[in-house]
């Protein structure tokens, strides 16, 4: 029927899908940049991918609505960005029909390194710690431009310099 084609459309998508059906005891999503990455974290077992990072910070809507669609029973959200872990803890109570475990991941490495020792025969709790536990372990470098003038530990930076940062 074309003429309830048109109104939908018109309407606009507003309906969500419904939250998919527990079907596992533990699910994984986590945010990263990039396909590459997001194929390094499915190999690893995530089961949703939220595109986001530095200066890409997705919404706690676009959090809950991964979480809505892991299929388990307890969610472990990775913000791999210190910018994200808000939006993500904003998430946990809207998430009605499964335990949400947002990880304090900051970085790329912390989200991997914690993936890497995830052991579906212990309880939540345990893998929570022992994820979080080779997260604390793991030292991130970074190289990049300087995006304006500053100054650090009375140090003159001017912008466009290549500064190395660790942490």
């Amino acid at each position: 029927d074309l003429e309830a084609i048109e109104q939908e459309l018109e309407a606009g998508d507003t309906a969500k899908p419904a939250p998919a059906a527990p079907e596992k005891p533990f699910g994984f999503v986590a945010v990263c940049a990039g396909e590459g990455l997001a194929g390094v974290f499915r190999d690893l077992g995530a089961d949703g991918i939220i595109e986001g990072g530095q200066t890409m910070n997705p919404s706690t809507e676009d959090i809950l609505h991964a979480i809505e669609q892991t299929p388990a029973e307890v969610v472990f959200v990775l913000p791999n960005n210190k910018n994200i872990i808000m939006a993500a803890e904003q998430a946990i109570p809207l998430a009605k029909d499964r335990q949400v475990r947002v990880l304090q991941t900051k970085t790329i490495p912390q989200g991997i390194s914690a993936m890497l020792v995830f052991d579906e025969t212990q309880s939540a709790d345990d893998n929570q710690m022992a994820m979080m536990d080779a997260a604390a372990h793991v030292e991130t470098g970074s190289v990049t431009f300087a995006a304006r003038d500053s100054e650090l530990d009375g140090r003159p930076i001017k912008q466009g310099e290549i500064m190395g940062m660790c942490g």
